[in-house]
């Protein structure tokens, strides 16, 4: 019981990005996808960030959405 509140305490709030930061993510997605760059993604998973290495396979910008393809199972298995 007393893990389970510190793990409470520990837990990181969602970051809020900016419009600059934004357009800057925007550009260096866009990049990554036409040069095949991998990139690595720092996401929250709803109690901390996590990271995953990525190839961009389609930037959509209307939904601001990207479509990725895992890249860490590949090198582990290399």
């Amino acid at each position: 019981m007393i893990k389970n509140l510190w793990k409470e305490d520990d837990r990181v709030k969602k970051a809020m990005l900016d419009e600059q930061q934004l357009k800057e993510l925007e550009f260096s997605l866009q990049r990554a996808f036409s040069e095949s760059f991998p990139i690595e993604v720092k996401y929250h998973n709803g109690f901390d960030y996590s990271f995953k290495k990525v190839k961009v396979m389609r930037v959509d910008a209307n939904t601001r959405k990207i479509h990725c393809k895992n890249i860490d199972a590949d090198e582990d298995n290399t």
